[in-house]
C-alpha cells in the first residue's frame, strides 16, 4: 500500500507532519510526502503496529526524480537528480512539444510592461511568506481596485514567481497566480478583520503560507507578542486569547480617501480568493458567517491582467518599485 501525500515533513517535531500519520496508522508500505520541500531519499518510520514504513520526499523545483523499487525483498525508494538524467522518450517529447506549441500564442503575448522588478525572493530568501513585498501590494491592489471592495486579501502562499522588469506576459502572471483561484467578495466585521490579520501574523517571523499581503488597510506588528491565537483540532480559527500582536490597524475610506481606524462593529466587504473567504482554507474559520456578496468571480489571472491592462494603462510603475509601507514591524505597542 503506498500513500501519496502533500503534508510535509517538520524537522523540528514540533508540528503536526506525516510521521504523525504513519505513527498512527497501520498498512502502508510506503509514504511519498511533499510541501515540505525537504531531501528525503529513505527514511524509516515505525507505524501503530511497528513495522517499518518507507517515507521519501524529493524536495522542490524538480531538482529529483523520486524511484520507487518494489521487489521480492521489499519498497526501496531513491533519488535521482534531474540534472544528470538523460533518458528521453520520443513520444513523450513529441507530445510536449505540441503542448508547448498550442500555448505559446497565449503564453507569450506580451499584455503590458513593467519599470520596476517585484520580486518574491531575495537571494535565497523568499520575502512574501513573512514580509510586505511590492508584488504583494500590486496583486491585492488588483482585487480590491477591480472589484470595488474595501479591503483585499492574497495570501503569501498564493504568490509563486517574481514579475521581471521589461515586457510582461500572459506567462508572467500566470506564474504569479497559477492556481486559478477565483476572485471572490464578502462582507465581513472589522473583528473577523482582524482576526484575519492576527493569524495570518501568526507565525512570524517564521514563514506561513496565509501571511497576509494586503491593500485598503495598513497595520502595525508586535514583534515581542507571541501569538494568542487558538485553533482547534483541524487548524481551524476558534479565537485569541491573550493580547493581539497585530494593531493599530486602519482601513482606508474609499470616499475621502484617507485610513481610518478600524471599527470592529462596522461592515466591511472583502475580495480575496475563494479558498479563504468560502472554503475557510488554512483555518480561515473567523470568515465562517461572512455575507458572500459576489461567490463566483473573475479568475485571478485574469483579474491581474485587467488592472496591468485597464487600470495601469499597461504599465506597472515606480509606485511599485519598493514596498509601500502597509505593514509596521515593531518590538512594543509603538509605532517608533
Amino acid at each position: 500500500m503506498i500513500a501519496l501525500s502533500h503534508v510535509g515533513y517538520d524537522e523540528s517535531d514540533e508540528l503536526f507532519d506525516i510521521t504523525d500519520i504513519i505513527e498512527n496508522t497501520d498498512g502502508f508500505d510506503v509514504v511519498l510526502d511533499a510541501h515540505a520541500h525537504l531531501v528525503i531519499e529513505n527514511k524509516t518510520i515505525k507505524d501503530k503496529s511497528g513495522d517499518d514504513v518507507l517515507l521519501s520526499s524529493t524536495g522542490t523545483k524538480f531538482e529529483y526524480i523520486g524511484k520507487l523499487t518494489i521487489t521480492e525483498d521489499g519498497p526501496h525508494t531513491e533519488l535521482v537528480e534531474t540534472a544528470t538524467y538523460e533518458k528521453t522518450d520520443a513520444t513523450v517529447d513529441a507530445y510536449l512539444a505540441e503542448i508547448n506549441e498550442s500555448y505559446a500564442e497565449l503564453g507569450n503575448r506580451v499584455i503590458g510592461q513593467s519599470t520596476v522588478t517585484l520580486n518574491d525572493y531575495d537571494g535565497d530568501t523568499r520575502l512574501v511568506r513573512n514580509s510586505e513585498t511590492a508584488l504583494g501590494n500590486l496583486c491585492s491592489d488588483a482585487l480590491r481596485v477591480m472589484t470595488g471592495a474595501d479591503v483585499s486579501f492574497v495570501n503569501g502562499g498564493g504568490l509563486r514567481a517574481p514579475i521581471e522588469a521589461g515586457d510582461v506576459t500572459f506567462n508572467d502572471v500566470f506564474s504569479v497566480f497559477p492556481y486559478n483561484n477565483q476572485v471572490v467578495t464578502v462582507e465581513i466585521t472589522g473583528q473577523m478583520l482582524l482576526d484575519m490579520l492576527e493569524m495570518g501574523v501568526m507565525n512570524y517571523p517564521e514563514e506561513n503560507g496565509s501571511f497576509p499581503s494586503m491593500s485598503g488597510v495598513t497595520f502595525s506588528l508586535n514583534t515581542r507578542v507571541p501569538t494568542s491565537v487558538k485553533t482547534d483540532e483541524n487548524g481551524f480559527f476558534t479565537g485569541v486569547d491573550g493580547d493581539y500582536r497585530v494593531y493599530g490597524v486602519k482601513v482606508l475610506d474609499k470616499e475621502g480617501g484617507e485610513y481610518r481606524d478600524l471599527d470592529i462593529n462596522k461592515k466591511y466587504v472583502l475580495a480575496g480568493f475563494n479558498y479563504h473567504l468560502l472554503s475557510q482554507g488554512d483555518g480561515m474559520a473567523m470568515f465562517k458567517d461572512a455575507k458572500p456578496t459576489q461567490a463566483e468571480g473573475t479568475l485571478d489571472i485574469e483579474l491581474l491582467e485587467n488592472y496591468i491592462v485597464d487600470h495601469l494603462g499597461g504599465t506597472i510603475g515606480e509606485e511599485y518599485a519598493e514596498p509601500q509601507g502597509r505593514i509596521t514591524f515593531t518590538h512594543g505597542y509603538t509605532n517608533e
